[in-house]
This record gives structure tokens, sequence and C-alpha cells, in this order.
């Protein structure tokens, strides 16, 4: 039988690998990616608020679809993130990221969002992608990005622990904001599929 940490190290060198060969650019303006260690400090960065994605007559985290009716939590708000089996099966966690002042762009000049999450030292899912965003029509210049699918493979093993969750944004000027937070790991959903 295979350790789970045999299984983990394999999945991030593949992960780490298909990153490395779609040729984007995770490097953009830090140095580094998230992904290269333990999570990285927020020093000299501009700030961010780290949270999730519900959809706000179920209070389910968020599927798929844009919808008026889904809301962003910060971590502070709501400290329980649940784990969902996504659209194509595998474990993830629908976080969201908010910030002031940042550029974006259309399509690959859009905002590059790196998500990374961390039980200890050991990093248990990421997502890494220029990924839709909105700007608030009631706070001018403040840009949510809603739905960040960070696929964990054994979510459903982490229920009751507290994650460590770590969040980078490079905006198309090159600007560079972070943040650094903690969640605790709810029961794993089975969520519905969303129109």
């Amino acid at each position: 039988m295979v350790s789970r940490s045999v299984v983990l190290r394999a999945l991030g060198a593949l992960s780490l690998s298909i990153t490395a060969c779609s040729g984007s650019d995770a490097n953009s303006g830090d140095g580094g990616t998230l992904a290269d260690a333990a999570p990285p400090s927020c020093d000299e960065r501009l700030p961010l608020t780290i949270g999730h994605c519900v959809e706000a007559d179920t209070g389910y985290p968020c599927v798929s679809g844009e919808s008026e009716m889904q809301l962003f939590r910060s971590l502070e708000e709501a400290r329980t993130v649940h784990p969902i089996i996504g659209l194509q099966g595998s474990p993830m966690f629908v976080m969201a990221i908010q910030g002031q002042g940042i550029a974006t762009g259309e399509n690959q000049d859009a905002p590059r969002v790196d998500v990374r999450v961390f039980d200890g030292e050991q990093d248990v899912g990421g997502f890494s992608s220029n990924p839709i965003v909105i700007e608030s029509t009631d706070a001018p210049g403040l840009i949510t990005a809603p739905r960040l699918f960070v696929v964990s493979f054994f979510a459903d093993e982490l229920e009751g622990k507290t994650l460590d969750v770590t969040a980078g944004v490079v905006d198309k000027n090159g600007q560079s904001f972070c943040a650094t937070d903690s969640f605790e790991v709810g029961a794993l959903i089975d969520a519905e599929p969303q129109p």
C-alpha cells in the first residue's frame, strides 16, 4: 500500500511539472511561486483579504457559473470552510480573495492569483491561474476573485483540522498583494452542479 505522503509528493511534483510545461509565468513579480516552500511571508506586499465563496440561498460553497446570489465571506466572518466534490470529481475548497486597487485587464492580463493551503508544513492544495475577477459596484476599486478552486485530494481526511492559507496576487501592473490566514475544515459536501 502506498502511503499518503508518497502520493502527496507525487501529486505535487506532477503539478509543478504541468505548470512548468504549460509555459505559464507563475513567477511574475515576486521571485517565486507560492508553491515553492512553506507559507511565505507577506512583508512588503499590499494587503488582501482571504475568504470563500458561498451561495446566498443555501450557504453551500459556490460550484460554477456567476450569480448575484454568490457571496464573498472573509475568513474573519466565517472561519469554517467546507470542502466539496467538484464537477470533475476532485475534492476542493472554493476560496476567494478581495483586494483594493488590483489592476485588472482582459484574459492573460488579468491578475495572476496563487493560493496554497498548508497542514503545518505539508502543502495540501493549491490554485494558480488568471481567474475571473469582479469589481464591486458599491466600493470602487475593490476587486474580488470569487471562485478559486483549490484542489485538495485528501480534503475529506482534514475535517476538524485548522489549516493555514496563503494567497498572492500579481496584477497587470506588476503590483504584488499577499495575505495569510487560517480556517477550520468543515464536513465534505457533495455539492450539486449549479446551472
